[in-house]
């Protein structure tokens, strides 16, 4: 299923929330974003609230 959203465009930074599940042995960790079905890790955060920004 395909979203129609047209007011973000290509380069535009977004905000995504997501749930870390559990935090691996190679320093990242796994987080669950909803609406998207498949496993994702990122680098693990330090402890706070909020992390800014992953590639």
């Amino acid at each position: 299923m395909a979203w129609k959203i047209e007011d973000i465009n290509v380069g535009e930074e977004v905000a995504i929330a997501v749930t870390v599940l559990k935090l691996l042995d190679d320093g990242r960790a796994s987080v669950s974003i909803p609406s998207y079905g498949f496993p994702h890790s990122i680098p693990a955060p330090r402890r706070s609230n909020r992390v800014t920004s992953y590639s």
